[in-house]
């Protein structure tokens, strides 16, 4: 970012905080730099998130009908990142967004290769593993050498597992991520919850015995 753009972006993120979607958007309605981007069109996605809440609380009735509202700001993003990501000008969060927004327009397989090419882009970008977790509900259908080659996978396929009630391959990733990361607290109360549903309840006792002497406040997965 130059000095005027850098500038105008910690103005847009302040007003971003506040929760003023729109605002922030017309701050940066010149935005060049991928940074900036993102937070334009993020914050012009959530303004349309959180008007689609609005207009479904009033339209809400009694009838039974399913009244579905769509985010009324998709076409208009959809149109700017799809020029984007023709001329290749995306990186690990815009495709995030664009998958998002694909996802939105119930272009699914699109919006899988979307997050599947921002997982490649950053690794450990976990909102776009998370999408990919909800947007799989096979685990053969996964494209696995379309993914990148890091523990981050080994996490997410043990979060598609858990999701699947397939807790004995759930608790094995998990188990060779702690090797990895043996003092993490998230890995732990992960493979306790795999023991419990396991039917393993001496295991997972021991595991949240040490979860909580590390964190004796936690309240996730205890």
């Amino acid at each position: 970012l130059d000095q005027r753009e850098h500038t105008i972006f910690l103005l847009a993120k302040t007003i971003f905080d506040l929760k003023e979607y729109m605002r922030c958007w017309h701050f940066l309605c010149n935005a060049q730099s991928p940074k900036s981007r993102f937070l334009k069109y993020y914050a012009l996605y959530l303004a349309g998130e959180k008007r689609k809440e609005e207009e479904t609380l009033e339209l809400a009735g009694g009838d039974g009908v399913d009244r579905t509202v769509q985010n009324g700001k998709l076409e208009e993003i959809y149109k700017d990142l799809q020029y984007l990501h023709t001329h290749g000008s995306m990186d690990a969060f815009l495709l995030y967004l664009y998958g998002l927004v694909l996802k939105g327009r119930d272009m699914k397989d699109e919006a899988r290769q979307a997050f599947c090419a921002s997982v490649r882009a950053m690794p450990c970008l976990w909102a776009s593993w998370a999408e990919l977790t909800a947007l799989y509900n096979n685990v053969k259908d996964i494209p696995n050498e379309q993914l990148p080659d890091h523990w981050a996978k080994q996490f997410f396929y043990g979060m598609v597992f858990a999701e699947l009630n397939r807790w004995e391959e759930s608790l094995q990733c998990y188990t060779q991520l702690s090797a990895i990361f043996p003092q993490s607290n998230n890995l732990k109360s992960r493979v306790a919850v795999a023991h419990y549903d396991l039917k393993e309840y001496d295991e997972s006792a021991v595991e949240f015995e040490e979860v909580l002497e590390c964190d004796p406040y936690q309240l996730e997965y205890v």
